[in-house]
């Protein structure tokens, strides 16, 4: 059973405060019920406003539990547990630094890139399944799960490049090839490459502009695979900002990643939506090529 709060306890507009008017009674309740409230403050800043309401609510957001309460809200149980050692036991300075050490933003969704001249016969797909930024490294990390005939091209040629519209005037400001590619595959395979690409960005401004992406491209002035839109950033947020607001979003521990839980059957599962059923059902072309699903 939890406990009935009088609705004079709190304060509800448009976020939950603490009431400054009767903190003397807010007291009276269960320790662990307000450690509760103060948890499902929107913000730091918002704790700390609601702990002027009187010395005794100050002493409570000193408490561990509350931090901790607070850091299993945002970030999951399973990372915040993982992260925590990073910060010697400290939950309120992994809050304080976002967590930084601990998790990736992450998000998951799939973006389909088709090679231009593809047919039954020939055929090439790259999907990227999810992204990542390294707030540590400054770097973009790109999963990727690409296939096609054996000749298939190694991804670490693929680009990213940014664009701002200036006037009427779409301008490239930056590109930049992969600093590297890490394969998830036990076994290298021609014609499959399973991994996450790392595009470094250091200072590169961000604000305002679109993050596209090329699958293995020599040259980022031209493309025979279709362009993927990765990021389209408002004038007011960076990326870290950006991928909060994108469908999918989760934080991931860094010692884990998206295609952690990949299965041969969630792997068919996730191709099959995307490659008609003609060239996941033929195992060789007529020159001896190996065709490209198993």
């Amino acid at each position: 059973m939890g406990h009935d709060i009088p609705r004079h306890y709190l304060i509800v507009s448009p976020s939950i405060r603490i009431t400054k008017l009767r903190p003397t009674m807010i007291l009276k309740l269960p320790e662990d019920l307000i450690l509760k409230i103060f948890s499902h403050l929107g913000t730091i800043p918002d704790i700390a406003h609601a702990s002027q309401a009187s010395k005794d609510l100050l002493n409570c957001t000193k408490s561990p539990k509350l931090w901790m309460e607070f850091a299993i809200r945002k970030y999951g149980n399973r990372a915040a547990h993982q992260s925590i050692d990073l910060y010697k036991g400290d939950w309120k300075a992994m809050l304080q630094d976002d967590n930084k050490e601990g998790v990736h933003p992450t998000v998951e969704r799939v973006w389909k890139s088709n090679y231009a001249y593809n047919c039954d016969d020939y055929y090439y797909v790259c999907l990227v399944t999810a992204i990542q930024f390294d707030r540590t490294k400054e770097e973009l990390l790109v999963y990727v799960d690409a296939r096609g005939e054996s000749d298939l091209r190694h991804p670490q040629t693929s680009y990213l490049y940014s664009e701002v519209v200036d006037g009427r005037e779409i301008m490239i400001e930056y590109h930049n090839r992969a600093a590297e590619f890490k394969s998830f595959l036990q076994q290298e395979t021609a014609g499959h490459f399973k991994g996450v690409l790392s595009f470094r960005l250091g200072n590169v401004p961000t604000s305002g502009r679109k993050f596209n992406f090329l699958f293995a491209n020599r040259d980022p002035r031209w493309s025979d695979y279709e362009r993927i839109t990765l990021l389209d950033i408002d004038e007011e947020k960076g990326i870290y900002e950006n991928l909060q607001q994108m469908d999918g979003f989760k934080y991931l521990p860094k010692d884990q990643h998206p295609f952690i839980n990949d299965t041969p059957q969630v792997e068919r599962e996730r191709w099959e939506l995307h490659v008609p059923s003609s060239v996941l059902q033929s195992d060789r072309r007529r020159d001896g090529m190996r065709k490209w699903w198993l």
